[in-house]
């Protein structure tokens, strides 16, 4: 596949990056982004690496009268995720980031980056379930209740 020369220069030189920096932040070595720079023949996984490290999108990246439809979500999988209840979506992720580990490995870049998108449809929905951060001090507390609660269990067993 070919991406637009002036469009990935655009935007490598909109975030300020080199060409060294470019390859480095998406996995690939300066001459994949030369190659894509001079609009030479490129893999669909380098594109979607660069893509990623220009923090753009692949169509965004196509020469403007080949660009194919922008890609719509899979909005079933989404809404499908957003039933799970957090505790299984952090599972997900979980296995998700194992079988990434693998696809690596195996040095499989196309199942690695299908696993990726897999674990940002996983992360979106974590997100909107609500701010997960737990503080030191209300953990803290929280451990101090549970413990708090055992302790009154455990009377009450023995009483």
């Amino acid at each position: 596949m070919r991406l637009d020369p002036e469009k990935v220069r655009r935007a490598r030189e909109s975030l300020g990056y080199s060409i060294e920096t470019t390859g480095e932040k998406g996995e690939l070595s300066p001459n994949s982004v030369l190659r894509a720079e001079h609009g030479e023949e490129i893999r669909p996984s380098t594109a979607r690496r660069l893509a990623r490290a220009l923090n753009a999108e692949v169509v965004d990246l196509y020469p403007k009268a080949e660009a194919p439809p922008r890609p719509s979500r899979d909005k079933a999988a989404e809404t499908k995720l957003d039933e799970l209840d957090i505790a299984s979506l952090l599972q997900r992720n979980i296995s998700l980031s194992e079988e990434m580990l693998s696809a690596r490995e195996e040095g499989n870049q196309d199942r690695l980056d299908t696993l990726d998108d897999q674990l940002q449809r996983v992360i979106r929905a974590i997100n909107k379930k609500g701010p997960f951060t737990e503080t030191a001090a209300s953990a803290k507390r929280r451990r101090r209740q549970e413990a708090q609660e055992e302790a009154g269990e455990t009377t009450a067993e023995a009483g």
